[in-house]
């Protein structure tokens, strides 16, 4: 067994998610300060149409993290034979995807298309990362921080220098890619040296149903900036859309602590450690969703100062994103006590009744819902409103839709572990943060000055952040015993 360190694999994960955070950012003012409204917005609508090519990603990586934590030798087979088999229906399902979205919109199909090329190294990354997550799921954060770290250099050379526009992004992130395949390829080389076994080939077609049928909901939630761009008849919603959520997903960073409970949950029976890994979650999705809220506007106007008027977007979005990133973990949580994999002799109508099938059901339901509704709008308010005001409905649905399917997998968490939210500390994280970063907003509207030379303006915009960041760990500290613990937890880690 791997002997998966929930604490450091989590702290790890949390950590390098930060830096990234940075990275991603620098790279995403570099994107939207270079390309026009109209470029960045067709980057959005590639952004969703790779979810589609990417349909069949889970396939393989989803048997791969529970046969590599419960010591099923498969490494090799799923990354040679999973990534070649499936990418190649990938590619085609994309350039599908690609051509109605060409014919709906006016769009360039030729860019839509160059797109492609990210398709095989989505399924290598996402193979790659089911084996080494299986055993050492810290791996994926070491991969994820030199990948995003190399996107600066791509995108700077492709993007600002030689003046590619929307095609020199897809570089980037292509280079990007390929560097994390490597990291993955060396820290987890142990794992797939063993021979290949077209036996789980046949397994992996012959339960395919099951993650298939998980990525339903993934599929339906990307499908939102396509039916917008179709139905408006313009790309500028999306622009504003994909902007918001630049700033508005910082709160999903948190739901790195919660990485490795997954693989924990596959590999050993304990389950003590949760209520302590959902109050760490809630202790740092807090502050992450208060700095998308409280610099919602100059998180906006450091991108581009156009995008600024989106941050009623922003406000919507980032509780959204707070509600879906903890009800993840719930669904990740359910996922790794389900054992009717285990059992060879598990029929359909087992499967069928099984976690792995109801969990994914959930989210269709939410995702069919929420497009359902999100279409009737588009078309009722198409030629009434402005582009703002339609993406500012897009985000309240897409908040709305979120709120019953959280509450409903927290009470089968609460179920299924006899797992209940500490509620009290829970109450004090969230007291803390509305006091400081509500001090720390109110001081930024008075002092920072909006600046177009992002040289002058991000470092007096920093300065309030981390004013902020400083402030919520200094109280939460003190006035928390636990938080205490953590921190000493933190420093025993990194002596190990």
């Amino acid at each position: 067994m791997s002997g998966i360190r929930v604490t450091y694999s989590g702290l790890i994960a949390l950590l390098t998610g930060l830096i990234t955070l940075g990275t991603g950012l620098v790279f995403m003012v570099i994107v939207t300060r270079t390309l026009s409204i109209e470029e960045y917005g067709i980057f959005g609508v590639i952004i969703g149409l790779l979810v589609y090519g990417s349909v069949l990603d889970n396939l393989v990586s989803f048997w791969a993290i529970r046969e590599t934590a419960r010591g099923v030798k498969s490494g090799k087979t799923v990354a040679l034979l999973g990534t070649g088999i499936f990418s190649t229906a990938g590619i085609f399902i994309y350039i599908i995807a690609a051509f109605i979205v060409g014919l709906g919109t006016d769009i360039d199909q030729n860019i839509l298309l160059f797109a492609v090329i990210l398709i095989p190294t989505k399924f290598l990354i996402k193979n790659l990362s089911g084996i080494n997550v299986g055993w050492k799921p810290q791996i994926l954060s070491y991969a994820h921080l030199i990948s995003e770290s190399i996107k600066i250099p791509s995108v700077l050379i492709f993007v600002l220098f030689l003046d590619m526009g929307v095609s020199g992004v897809i570089l980037s992130l292509l280079v990007a890619s390929i560097t994390a395949c490597i990291v993955h390829l060396i820290f987890g080389r142990t794992k797939i040296k063993n021979k290949i076994n077209i036996e789980f080939v046949k397994k992996w077609f012959k339960l395919s149903w099951i993650p298939l049928y998980g990525k339903i909901a993934a599929v339906l939630f990307a499908t939102d900036v396509i039916v917008f761009s179709i139905i408006v008849g313009s790309v500028e919603g999306v622009a504003l859309m994909t902007a918001a959520l630049v700033i508005a997903n910082l709160a999903s960073f948190a739901k790195s602590i919660s990485s490795s409970v997954y693989s924990k949950l596959l590999e050993s029976e304990k389950r003590n450690y949760l209520r302590e890994n959902i109050s760490q979650l809630f202790y740092f999705i807090i502050p992450l969703a208060a700095l998308s809220l409280t610099f919602a506007r100059p998180g906006l106007s450091t991108l581009n100062p156009i995008y600024e008027i989106a941050v009623p977007v922003v406000i919507f979005m980032t509780l959204r994103v707070l509600l879906f990133s903890v009800s993840e973990v719930f669904i990740q949580m359910l996922r790794g006590v389900e054992q009717v994999d285990l059992n060879p002799e598990s029929t359909f109508k087992d499967f069928i009744k099984s976690k792995l099938f109801s969990l994914a059901t959930i989210r269709i339901i939410h995702g069919g819902l929420y497009l359902v509704i999100l279409v009737i709008l588009l078309l009722l308010e198409r030629n009434t409103v402005s582009q703002l005001e339609l993406v500012t409905h897009w985000a309240i649905i897409s908040l709305i839709s979120t709120i019953p399917f959280t509450i409903y997998l927290y009470l089968m968490v609460k179920k299924k572990f006899d797992l209940s939210l500490d509620m009290s500390r829970i109450f004090k994280f969230l007291l803390v943060g509305i006091g400081i970063f509500g001090s720390v907003f109110v001081l930024s509207e008075e002092f920072l000055e909006y600046n177009n030379d992002i040289f002058e303006f991000l470092p007096s915009l920093l300065c309030f952040v981390l004013l902020g960041i400083v402030g919520y760990l200094v109280l939460t500290y003190a006035v928390d015993s636990r938080t205490r613990k953590l921190f000493k937890a933190v420093i025993d880690e990194i002596k190990k």
